[in-house]
């Protein structure tokens, strides 16, 4: 963190005093001098508790007020925040800085504090990041990008020092986090770990969002073959059979590793990619008896050349242009690039090209599949505090502003009504998507990529529906209602927590099994290896010590539900 020069004649000035609101300058110097004191791990307010010195009176949750009962500006000094987070791959096309980003200098002007933002080179994030939490020059925030970076998550970055915990901070200084937390057992249970420890804060999403990924067919084509939508693993072969025989040339294009993160397919068997819970019970995939089953009726799909017979050797390009020329029937994908994008390719070149979002398939048995494509209500990016700040009630106020109704509306949205979003007759926000496109600047480029001028699509912040159903194009609400009441998640597990001597097990377990099983899996699909072979391949997962794996996540899942 970095302060003016006439901050600094401030602090050492030892008659004056200033409160938090107005002058957050003699708190930073209180917490630089408690932080220095501090045993590894310890927050400054753990300190301050424990020396007697008086603590700032809590910031209570205000629900009458835009900021939850914040006090803006947060300070009146020049306070600049180091933040350390790689960039969003689809704002790389557009700005080269957050704070190139509307709504990041908005925030400054309303909040007083100025950001250092620290972008890692393009496809050096992990690397950079390893060097980064084991260095003496720590920012005051590190944004995780969608998953848990730190080797055996944030309790360890707690015990090693990096981290704050942020249970007391929070308590103290985010009114805002703290009641979104309070309003969802499931939020509550996703922001902090096994240990109890608050290390981070997250995206929330504290919406029922519309399933966004799923099956998809070319509608056209079905209705030049006068058949409906499939509904099971036999509708789906005759379905692609048909086409086949029709002149199709790639009935179903399929993912590279011969299995959909989603169980699209998986789901009728009852089974996932990975790990799932079946009533209580973790379970592997790859490691069912069903699995045998699945990868049978794949391989005959295959063999009959109902599936694209170079699918494991195709990229997102590849697909796209198969998809697109009018060569393939069906695919999986999402409703935002596989349906709206693809229709724009394919209708410019065929009027007739019509998609439609097909159920997830049915059970064996007839009953839904419990596994679909499914957003928590705290998804990653998470931002987390480094015992390097020297201001944490600040940097956690400035955080937490993010989840108030104003902040939100700011990320969420833009700056400005009737630029980037207008308000409906409902009351309600609406992305003014076409206006912003419409701008002579924007010419050319995709929404996606533009919106990272005006706001801020993810990271840590309350993020809202900025996508209702009655915003998105017919063929989008089609397939995201159908996929969503096609299928259930009962057999979705939620984000675990591992503990640290768990991790390290864990990690050294499966590193060398997901590389097995996405060998085995594949040859098994394509008729590689036969389907003979499949009870030894099992036998080689108990060698293995797939089994511990299964109990480490057992008991990760456990303790979640206890939580």
């Amino acid at each position: 963190m970095k302060y003016s020069s006439s901050f600094w004649k401030r602090i050492f000035c030892a008659a004056l005093c200033v409160s938090l609101a107005a002058g957050m300058a003699a708190g930073c110097a209180s917490q630089e001098a408690a932080s220095s004191a501090a045993p590894s791990g310890s927050s400054a307010a753990d300190v301050s508790e424990a020396d007697g010195q008086a603590e700032a009176e809590p910031i209570a949750y205000d629900p009458d007020s835009p900021t939850g009962g914040l006090t803006l500006p947060l300070t009146e000094e020049d306070v600049t925040i180091t933040y350390w987070i790689p960039l969003n791959d689809q704002a790389k096309g557009v700005i080269q800085n957050y704070n190139e980003n509307q709504a990041i200098q908005e925030l400054e002007k309303r909040t007083g504090v100025k950001v250092d933002f620290q972008h890692p080179p393009v496809g050096q994030e992990t690397e950079q990041y390893k060097l980064l939490i084991v260095s003496d020059d720590l920012p005051d925030v590190i944004e995780e990008r969608g998953t848990a970076m730190y080797p055996g998550g944030g309790d360890k970055a707690i015990e090693d020092g990096v981290f704050l915990r942020l249970n007391e901070l929070m308590e103290n200084n985010a009114p805002n986090y703290m009641h979104l937390r309070e309003e969802s057992d499931e939020i509550r249970k996703l922001t902090i770990t096994d240990a109890g420890n608050i290390w981070s804060f997250g995206m929330i999403q504290n919406f029922d969002a519309l399933v966004w990924n799923g099956p998809i067919v070319r509608k056209d084509i079905l209705d030049d073959l006068g058949i409906d939508p499939p509904e099971t693993i036999e509708d789906w072969y005759a379905m692609l059979t048909a086409m086949k025989e029709s002149g199709v040339e790639i009935p179903l294009l399929f993912p590279k590793t011969g299995r959909d993160s989603y169980g699209c397919f998986l789901g009728s068997y009852n089974i996932a990619a990975s790990f799932y819970v079946d009533d209580g019970t973790v379970k592997f995939g790859p490691y069912e008896e069903a699995m045998k089953d699945y990868l049978t009726e794949m391989n005959k799909w295959y063999t009959e050349g109902l599936i694209d017979q170079d699918f494991a050797s195709r990229d997102s390009k590849m697909t796209e242009a198969l998809a697109t020329s009018g060569r393939a029937g069906a695919w999986i994908g999402t409703s935002g690039i596989e349906i709206e994008s693809y229709l724009v390719s394919g209708q410019s070149s065929n009027p007739d090209f019509e998609l439609y979002g097909a159920s997830y398939p049915l059970q064996l048995n007839g009953e839904k599949s419990q596994y679909r494509q499914v957003d928590q209500k705290v998804r990653g990016y998470n931002a987390s505090i480094t015992t390097s700040c020297e201001c944490p009630e600040l940097v956690t106020q400035w955080l937490d502003y993010r989840y108030s109704e104003e902040g939100s509306m700011l990320f969420n949205y833009g700056t400005t009504e009737g630029v980037t979003y207008e308000i409906n007759e409902d009351g309600e926000p609406r992305v003014l998507q076409d206006v912003v496109l419409s701008y002579p600047e924007n010419e050319g480029l995709a929404f996606t990529n533009v919106m990272w001028k005006y706001k801020i699509n993810d990271g840590a912040m309350n993020r809202m529906n900025t996508a209702p159903l009655d915003s998105l194009i017919p063929e989008s609400q089609q397939a995201r209602v159908e996929w969503g009441e096609s299928a259930g998640t009962d057999n979705v597990l939620p984000t675990l927590t591992m503990t640290t001597e768990e991790a390290s097990e864990y990690n050294s377990i499966m590193n060398e099994i997901n590389t097995y099983t996405d060998q085995m899996i594949l040859k098994f699909f394509i008729g590689d290896e036969s389907l003979d072979a499949f009870d030894s391949y099992r036998e080689q997962l108990q060698k293995m010590n797939i089994e511990r794996a299964i109990e480490i996540q057992q008991a990760a899942y456990d303790r979640y539900l206890a939580r």
